[in-house]
């Protein structure tokens, strides 16, 4: 065996007892299509809540500047939402 083969696997960590452990080990099942949805979900809505922040006057914010809220919204993501959403959009009529 070649020395730099021997360091290869050194390298790479502890070297499974048996093929099949070291096949269960590397293999990963896909993520459901529900647990794919919920991050894009989230995404969706906190884009939206960018926009929904970047487009409302700066008159017509209920607190703080607009500035402040989009920091906040960027920043604190979904908590970050929900605080726009419960103190600092506007009510539609």
């Amino acid at each position: 065996m070649d020395g730099s083969v021997v360091l290869a696997f050194v390298a790479a960590g502890p070297v499974p007892a048996t093929v099949e452990s070291a096949l269960t080990a590397a293999y990963r099942p896909a993520p459901s299509p529900a647990a794919m949805l919920v991050p894009l979900v989230l995404l969706a809505v906190w884009v939206w809540a960018l926009v929904d922040v970047s487009r409302t006057g700066e008159y017509e914010v209920r607190s703080r500047t607009k500035t402040w809220w989009l920091v906040v919204v960027a920043v604190l993501n979904v908590f970050g939402v929900l605080w726009w959403l419960a103190e600092g959009r506007p009510r539609r009529r």
